[in-house]
């Protein structure tokens, strides 16, 4: 368990956390670099000139779950101009393009019997968007980022709801849809559950108080006797010799012979000696002996009585902050490991209109009739930019070629890309659109009924 001190961990943890869960940058995009895609692969158009009921809502995902086998990109058009509605389905793809057309034609056909649907050629599915895709033609761009999980039986569907609420309104809604890899979500998952483990060690912190009391009262009484009993004797012995001796002899002749006419001249002669012996004999005996011989004689009594008091508390204390961000990452880890083995898309809804006020109030109902309440797990998240920011016409232009947006967050040079995960269930939700016998011409001139999805 790391220690609820640690704050630079716990620091590093939440940033994570707001990162991967929260994603709140996805509401301030505003404040990112914007990083044009690449623009390679084609594009066709599909345009749904009459759709009627469809036998099963649900058969339909299989469609698409097969559009993300072959890698290809999904696109949905609405456009509401001038009381009249035109739709548009197209399929982005590299590669496999025939196939992947033929699989959403057939699809189509098969969902919706009786429906009519009209190939454009690739010349002319171009000129399409880019009318459709003019940044001249909008004065605002609104993203909404939500999953679209609201798919109880008892709701009208998502797109009819909508424009229902939106009614007389001129705007385009566009739902985007790539396919994921699943090695992508594995490795989102095995982030998440890491970022679980370490933030699980944060969730609780115990205490443990202890209080001890001991008290020894002792008494000691010693006594002791030492009884000593001892002998010694010492002997010494000496003896000295010592002997000195001095001879000497000394001859002194003298004569003295004095001429008569010569001064006076004296000879004498003198010898001397002198001999000296010194014998000297110490000896010295020296003996000692003691004897000594002790007995110590000790009593010792004493009473102890200890008495010891001693409590110990143990409590634990959760931080509920954590606690919360805890039981919605399982909720996330819980949601993307029960889909990580079907076919996941990479979803992102944009409103384009003449007015800013459409095009944000139409994000905002959009994400509204989507959400799923019940599901805590992410957003919505809204931005909308304006035909006086400097990168509008790149933004248009990316979604022309049905690429997500996608940003760089500095300085931890981060690609963001506005999109989340969803299932072909989920994706169908937005796709649904059981308008009966609907035709492009009259449409608000037909009865809407609501029909209940078997």
């Amino acid at each position: 368990m790391h220690n609820p001190r640690n704050e630079s961990l716990l620091d590093e943890l939440l940033n994570l956390y707001k990162f991967l869960v929260n994603k709140e940058y996805l509401n301030n995009l505003h404040n990112l670099t914007f990083c044009p895609s690449n623009k390679a692969g084609s594009i066709i158009l599909l345009k749904i000139e009459m759709l009627t009921e469809p036998l099963s809502p649900n058969f339909f995902s299989f469609v698409l779950d097969t559009l993300g086998d072959l890698n290809g990109v999904f696109g949905y058009i609405l456009q509401s101009s001038h009381h009249k509605l035109t739709f548009y389905v197209g399929v982005k793809a590299a590669k496999s393009m025939g196939t992947a057309l033929d699989v959403l034609k057939s699809g189509l056909i098969s969902s919706y019997p009786n429906s009519e649907v009209r190939e454009l050629s690739l010349e002319e599915s171009s000129l399409i968007l880019a009318k459709v895709f003019n940044p001249d033609s909008y004065q605002a761009l609104s993203s909404a980022i939500v999953i679209p999980n609201n798919t109880s039986s008892s709701n009208t569907p998502i797109n009819q709801k909508l424009l229902e609420l939106m009614n007389k309104e001129d705007f385009v809604a566009f739902f985007l849809a790539s396919s994921c890899i699943g090695d992508e979500i594995k490795c989102f998952i095995k982030e998440l559950e890491d970022l679980y483990t370490e933030l699980s060690s944060f969730s609780q912190t115990e205490y443990e108080l202890t209080h001890s009391f001991a008290k020894n009262p002792s008494t000691q009484i010693s006594k002791s006797i030492t009884e000593t009993d001892g002998t010694s004797c010492t002997v010494t012995n000496g003896i000295t010799n010592e002997c000195s001796t001095t001879k000497g002899i000394i001859i002194a002749p003298l004569a003295v012979v004095q001429p008569k006419d010569l001064p006076q001249l004296s000879l004498g002669l003198s010898y001397s000696e002198t001999s000296e012996i010194d014998n000297t004999n110490d000896r010295s005996v020296a003996e000692e002996e003691c004897k000594q011989y002790a007995v110590t004689k000790s009593n010792l009594s004493g009473t102890s009585n200890t008495t010891t008091d001693s409590k110990e508390i143990c409590f634990t204390s959760e931080n509920k902050s954590i606690t919360d961000r805890l039981a919605k990452l399982d909720t996330i880890i819980e949601r993307l490991s029960s889909i990580s083995n079907e076919v996941l898309f990479c979803f992102g809804a944009y409103f384009l209109s003449s007015s800013k006020a459409t095009s944000i109030r139409a994000a905002r109902t959009y994400a509204g009739l989507a959400k799923d309440k019940t599901l805590n797990i992410e957003g919505p998240f809204i931005t909308m930019w304006e035909a006086d920011d400097s990168i509008f016409p790149e933004l248009i232009e990316e979604l022309r070629y049905f690429n997500h947006l996608t940003f760089v967050m500095t300085p931890k040079n981060k690609c963001i890309t506005n999109y989340t995960l969803i299932t072909s269930l989920e994706l169908l939700n937005s796709f649904y659109f059981p308008y009966p016998k609907w035709n492009t011409s009259s449409l608000y001139n037909t009865h809407i009924r609501n029909l209940t999805i078997k």
